[in-house]
């Protein structure tokens, strides 16, 4: 699975994050609640993001094997419209064969 190069920063390395305690600073106690804070939704979202990227490959299969799907039908549309033609074709004469016969018994029965 592919990182994204952008994030510079991981819940392991916001966690192992030290600063040098001054005098006059923030309260430590508050920082590390924040920073626990901030640890839990890169946390949530790097869950969310490899989530999302398992989803998105299973969903490239599919959709590979639909495309696949839709050329064979394609193939078969057009191999019965061919067919369909030609029997087209080959119901006209049949039809224009019957009027003859059709015509010729009519002839044979005035006779």
């Amino acid at each position: 699975m592919e990182k994204i190069e952008f994030a510079k920063l991981n819940a392991k390395t916001i966690s192992e994050q030290e600063f040098p305690i001054e005098f006059k600073g923030y309260k430590v106690e508050e920082v590390d609640q924040y920073l626990d804070r901030i640890i839990d939704d890169y946390n949530f979202f790097e869950s969310a993001l490899e989530r999302n990227e398992r989803e998105n490959k299973s969903l490239k299969f599919e959709l590979e094997d639909l495309r696949e799907q839709m050329q064979r039908k394609e193939e078969i549309l057009i191999e019965l419209t061919e067919r369909l033609k030609k029997l087209g074709g080959e119901a006209e004469v049949n039809k224009n064969v019957l009027s003859r016969i059709n015509e010729l018994e009519r002839r044979v029965e005035k006779k």
